[in-house]
């Protein structure tokens, strides 16, 4: 399936503005470009992209002026084992307009290696993550380049950005590569901190673009803001961090 949704409006969606699914062997390409999605005073999230089994996505969410939703991730991008998808989320205005969710969230699952580019977005308000990225329950890899963004988050807030390898406990193999620079982040005194890179057991790994030797030191040297201190940054788990790493990016179309 190819699917190119240009200048449209979702108003008042009931569950989620958009949401495609790509299941068995499947291949889908979707773009949304020029588009606001807004449910109101409702509960909706905005757009949902979902693969499965062997399936496989490609997808461009550039452009949007005005993404916005309410107590459920905003912009959801899930590959269940061990499908896989590569895509960006770039030039948008998302806006979490309260209760839980992030205001992106991508996961990976399982042995697939997908990659992501999230870029010179707008997020306000979210009120679990601002961005979030994560790979689990598998051998697989994500990776993310996550740049150029503006992101607040409110009280109730976790952190505005986080990188994830693994859940506790876990014996899975999972890694992460994440590219995190130039992104200014702004959080309330009651949320949690500006950045996580978490690698969550002995097992797992996050590898960072950029010089270390720790994330704190990334995360300044890749000119995030603020600067640490007094921005809250944190370097959790007992996995393995590297440093100096190379991000793949996508290599599908741009819109």
């Amino acid at each position: 399936t190819t699917l190119d949704i240009v200048n449209s409006t979702f108003i008042q969606p009931k569950t989620n503005g958009l949401q495609v699914i790509t299941e068995g062997t499947s291949f889908t390409s979707v773009d949304v470009t020029g588009s606001t999605f807004d449910p109101g005073s409702g509960l909706a999230a905005a757009i949902d992209l979902v693969t499965n089994a062997s399936g496989d996505m490609d997808f461009n969410i550039v452009n949007n002026p005005m993404i916005k939703g309410k107590g459920i991730n905003i912009v959801n991008v899930f590959a269940f084992p061990n499908s896989t998808f590569e895509g960006r989320i770039n030039n948008n205005t998302i806006v979490h307009n309260g209760g839980s969710g992030a205001g992106v969230r991508v996961v990976s699952q399982g042995n697939g290696n997908s990659k992501v580019e999230i870029k010179s977005n707008n997020i306000t308000a979210a009120d679990d993550y601002g961005i979030t990225t994560t790979s689990a329950l598998g051998t697989g890899r994500l990776d993310a380049t996550v740049t150029n963004n503006i992101v607040s988050i409110s009280a109730s807030g976790f952190y505005a950005i986080q990188a994830a390898a693994g859940a506790s406990s876990s014996a899975f193999t999972n890694k992460v590569c994440v590219n995190v620079a130039n992104n200014t982040t702004t959080i309330d005194p009651l949320s949690i901190g500006n950045f996580q890179a978490r690698a969550a057991t002995a097992t797992h790994e996050i590898l960072l673009q950029g010089s270390g030797p720790s994330v704190v030191a990334n995360w300044n040297a890749n000119a995030n803001l603020p600067l640490s201190p007094p921005a809250i940054i944190s370097q959790s788990g007992a996995g393995v961090f590297t440093f100096g790493a190379t991000c793949a990016i996508p290599a599908n179309p741009n819109p």
